[in-house]
């Protein structure tokens, strides 16, 4: 997971679970819902009534586990269920009553109090990760239950959501979805640059996620994850009779919003887009400036590399107060018109895990893509059909030279992107697997 000490709304969808301080969440009551279509032929069955749970919220959505909370809840409202939406960490924002109202999506009447700094330290000496302290969730799901509201189901998403999770399981069908394996996240966290005692504090992470993983995930009905990979890596000791219990549920893309451009881009222009200020885009992009970006200046000679997104971290802001190749675009109202402009896109990413929405934006712009198999493997796209894939400095670059060189490979590369992305990743189609995997549970 990658640490903030707020998430804040902004352009462009990123991945991980930042942190948040301490404080309260007061909710209001749901203003009244358009009547629901029935679905026909829905997984989990017509008109349910559902509950989604998010860590953090924001619209426009900024990271990864938003993201899926703001399109399943439309998602599942266009297919015939009444959906309420509660934010678990961030107090009430009326900037999200627009999102609310077109959505059709209901407020429950619930407060949600999390637990301060001191109480989530300690929490690591109990061999609990500190994320898994920032709520109450006894507290949490007893208002749930008092709110005078059944639900059908719940779905609940974010890692540090896991108590809430397994507390309203008692009562309902929960779906738990950590998005990534954090086990997994933390152990790729191998970067040169950070401080020792980082390296010490993400370690003991991870063998605390490890353990919950393969102990307490197991106990629940249901889990998904949004790739393969993950999923294999938080399940890896579970008994084999409890895999059943384990989903995939790939992130999805808006390809009418995110759609190719009829402008010319501009020549020889990288972009890289996402959540700047976490651990994952700044190793990333400072592996592709320091590493890659100069063997590609050297082979074509003028060529510029624009990372546009929310908070830069300071490194990259040095960085390109450093390098006149480098642009930063900070906190733009829309990513599509820095996408169109670009000659191709890089995903430089290095660690991390799960599917990432910024690649998935990209391609469905129809953009040719660099990224490494970090990126590129979750989603199923293969090299040379979809994308080119690559991970040492030296085939990165010669990767993105050869985009920049061939015309012809950009555009075959873009359409074939396109159209798989279109086909494969659309955000009702998750839903149908949410239903589905709502439906599974014993």
């Amino acid at each position: 997971m990658e640490g903030r000490a707020r998430a804040r709304a902004g352009a462009g969808a990123g991945e991980g679970s930042p942190n948040s301080e301490g404080g309260s969440h007061a909710a209001r009551p749901a203003p009244t819902d358009p009547s629901p279509s029935p679905s026909p032929g829905g997984a989990f069955g017509a008109a349910a009534r559902l509950l989604i749970i998010v860590d953090y919220f924001a619209d426009p959505p900024v990271i990864g586990t938003s993201v899926l909370a703001y399109h399943w809840a439309r998602a599942l409202r266009r297919r015939g269920h009444a959906v309420d939406l509660l934010c678990a960490f961030e107090a009430w924002d009326e900037a999200w009553a627009p999102y609310y109202r077109s959505a059709g999506v209901g407020r429950p009447g619930v407060d949600v109090v999390r637990r301060g700094r001191l109480r989530r330290a300690l929490s690591m000496l109990g061999g609990v990760p500190p994320a898994l302290a920032r709520v109450d969730a006894r507290r949490l799901a007893a208002a749930v239950e008092a709110a005078g509201r059944r639900y059908d189901a719940v779905v609940v998403i974010g890692p540090a959501l896991l108590r809430v999770a397994e507390r309203l399981e008692r009562s309902c069908r929960v779906l738990f979805v950590p998005t990534d394996a954090v086990s997994l996240v933390l152990e790729r966290r191998t970067a040169p640059w950070p401080r020792p005692l980082e390296r010490l504090r993400w370690r003991i992470e991870a063998a605390m996620w490890r353990r919950l993983e393969a102990q307490r995930l197991s106990r629940l009905g249901a889990v998904a994850f949004v790739a393969p990979e993950d999923a294999r890596a938080a399940a890896r000791r579970w008994p084999a009779e409890r895999r059943r219990r384990l989903h995939v549920i790939p992130n999805g893309v808006d390809a009418e919003f995110f759609r190719p451009a009829a402008a010319a881009p501009r020549p020889a222009e990288l972009v890289f887009t996402g959540n700047l200020w976490t651990y994952d885009s700044t190793v990333g992009a400072r592996w592709f400036i320091e590493r890659v970006l100069p063997r590609v200046a050297d082979a074509v000679g003028a060529v510029r590399l624009r990372l546009v997104g929310r908070d830069p971290a300071p490194a990259l802001r040095e960085a390109a107060a450093r390098d006149e190749r480098i642009a930063i675009d900070a906190d733009v109202p829309d990513l599509r018109p820095y996408l169109a402009a670009a000659t191709a896109y890089v995903c430089p990413l290095i660690s991390g895990a799960g599917v990432k929405n910024r690649l998935l934006e990209a391609l469905a712009m129809g953009k040719a893509a660099v990224a490494t198999t970090m990126c590129a493997a979750p989603l199923g796209l293969v090299d040379d059909r979809h994308l080119l894939v690559a991970d040492a400095p030296e085939a990165f670059a010669d990767a993105v030279i050869r985009l920049l060189r061939e015309p012809e490979t950009r555009e075959r590369l873009g359409s074939a992107a396109r159209t798989e992305v279109a086909t494969r990743f659309s955000w009702d189609a998750a839903a149908g697997l949410v239903e589905a995997a709502l439906a599974s549970i014993e």
